[in-house]
Formats: structure tokens, C-alpha cells, sequence
């Protein structure tokens, strides 16, 4: 079922809710399916109004040293080296396609730990609906592509993924929004900017596109970690030292050999990249669906809004 876009006011709530939300979320693991049905109607309504729950930690950018992280949503850096510019694309394209020409295999994207059959997860993610470049660069590249050992990603789906929130048998959607409210100002404060998309490129799970520039990518998922930590404290895996920016459109559905991918790579990093700006950063509900990941969007932060 698809919902509305939310809304809602922000109003303040006391330190007592504010403790009595955060013990909630320290709970034990076996506890947290239990959560959403336990919490308080009056302290559901004032999560879903834009109070914060949980103590501001705003030095943190690395929220993966907690206890009870979910494993589905760690974030792999790859590559694992930072390119030697943040805002060059020649430097990020070049450490990107190194770091995929050392590879020997991809591996099943779809295979990963914690996401089982109808689970759905909060994530932040920038999308693309209106960027007709982007989607006549991807559907070009997709139709140039071994259809064998990979799932083509829907023009209608393609994303950059900022990063995971949790899973939402493990997390009331009340928290996510609050999170949303928590790093509206933040968001607020980064200038909108543009992204260049390409060349192509991959990494052990997808074939992607490369992204650049980093540093306001970097900018916004620092912000948006410090928002998601600020509200859940250790459960948050957002971990800006692992951010690697990129667009798949291709997903591994299996074990794929890397070097006889090489040459039709070679042929599609000569198309030309598409330019696109990023006005807004999306607060989504993701999840799978016969091996395309779908997404709802819950709530749009507007970047340099009024």
C-alpha cells in the first residue's frame, strides 16, 4: 500500500517523553519487533509531530561501534581507498575503475544478511524521477550489458543511497520521521549542487556509475548521520568514513566473472556523463521486490529550502 507524503508540525516534548522514548529504543534486540506497538499513543503522536527523542551526540560521524547493529544495512566501502580528489571526477573515476579491475568475481547483491523475504528498511537516498539524461545514459548502458548474472535496475528505481536507517520490524516509522525533523536545519544549511554521472564503472556487487563531485555528498551524509545518531545513538550504522558515492544499474544475481565483463565496460566509459542537480535528500521505506529494490518516499528534506 502506498501512503502519502507525511507532514507535520513540530512541537516540543518533554524530557520525560524524551527519556522514556530513548529507553524504549535500548531495549534489547529480541524487544524491538515489539516497539512500534508499544509505544504510547500520546508519545507516537508527538514522534510523528517532530520532537526528538535521545541525546545529541554531535561530534559523532561513525555510529557503527554500538551494540545490536543490524548487519543488512552496514555499508561496504568500496573502494576501500578514497580517490586522491574528492571533487575531481578524472581522480574519482580512475581510483573507481581500479579498484574493479582488481576484482576477479562479483557476488550476489541479493545475498546479504538480515534482509529476509518481505522486510523493508528506512533508508536515505537521493533519486532522480525528473533527470531524463540520466535515464537515457542508463538505458543505454543497460541494453549494452550481459543480461546473464545480472538484474537491470528500473529507470523508474535508480538511486544514489546515502545511507541505511534500519529495518522496520526494528524500528517505528515515528522514530524515522523524528530523524527526518532532526536533520531538517542541518540539510537546510547545505547549498542545493550538482552531481556528474559516469563513466561506468563497478564493484562486487553492482555495475555503477561513478559520482562526482564527493565533497557535498560527503557534506550531506555527515549531517544526516549526525541527525540519525542524535535521535537512535548507537543503533545508527551510518558511517561517513565508508560512504563511497555511486549509481548501480545493474545488480549481481550471482557469482559473475570480472575480466570478460572488461572490454564491453572499456566501450561504455566512453558515453558521455549526464549532469544532474540535487535540490532535496529523500527519507524512503525501502524494500524488495522479485530482485528490485522499490521505495516509498516518506519524507523530502529540501537543501538550501526557505
Amino acid at each position: 500500500m502506498r501512503r502519502a507524503l507525511r507532514r507535520w508540525e513540530a512541537k516540543p516534548i518533554s524530557s520525560m517523553q524524551r527519556r522514556s522514548a530513548w529507553m524504549l529504543w535500548q531495549l534489547p534486540r529480541a524487544s524491538q519487533s515489539h516497539r512500534s506497538a508499544v509505544v504510547p499513543p500520546t508519545l507516537r503522536s508527538t514522534c510523528s509531530a517532530g520532537g526528538k527523542i535521545g541525546p545529541a551526540r554531535s561530534s559523532w560521524i561513525s555510529c557503527t561501534s554500538g551494540m545490536n547493529v543490524p548487519a543488512g544495512c552496514r555499508m561496504n566501502a568500496f573502494p576501500p581507498d578514497l580517490p586522491r580528489s574528492l571533487d575531481s571526477l578524472a581522480a574519482i573515476r580512475d581510483n573507481d575503475w581500479r579498484a574493479f579491475l582488481r576484482l576477479t568475481h562479483m557476488e550476489d547483491h541479493w545475498d546479504r544478511r538480515g534482509w529476509l523475504p518481505g522486510r523493508h528498511s528506512y533508508h536515505w537516498m537521493l533519486s532522480f524521477p525528473d533527470a531524463e539524461n540520466v535515464r537515457l545514459l542508463s538505458e543505454h548502458c543497460q541494453a549494452r550489458l550481459p543480461s546473464a548474472g545480472f538484474d537491470m535496475v528500473p529507470l523508474d528505481a535508480l538511486h544514489l543511497t546515502i545511507g541505511c536507517i534500519g529495518f522496520t520490524d526494528e524500528l517505528p516509522e515515528e522514530a524515522a520521521l523524528v530523524i527526518a525533523e532532526e536533520a531538517t536545519l542541518p540539510c537546510r544549511s547545505l547549498a542545493p549542487f550538482s552531481l556528474t554521472i559516469g563513466p561506468l564503472s563497478g564493484s562486487a556487487g553492482a555495475l555503477r556509475f561513478s559520482v562526482a563531485p564527493w565533497s557535498p555528498l560527503l557534506k550531506l551524509h555527515r549531517r544526516i548521520a549526525l541527525a540519525t545518531n542524535a535521535v537512535i545513538g548507537a543503533r545508527c550504522v551510518m558511517d561517513t568514513t565508508r560512504f563511497r558515492p555511486h549509481l548501480s544499474i545493474a545488480y549481481a544475481n550471482s557469482s559473475v566473472p570480472v575480466p570478460p565483463l572488461i572490454p564491453t565496460l572499456e566501450r561504455l566509459r566512453d558515453s558521455p556523463p549526464a549532469e544532474v542537480a540535487v535540490p532535496t535528500a529523500d527519507l524512503v521505506e525501502l524494500w524488495r521486490e522479485d530482485r528490485v529494490s522499490r521505495f516509498e518516499t516518506l519524507k523530502k528534506l529540501q537543501l538550501g529550502g526557505e
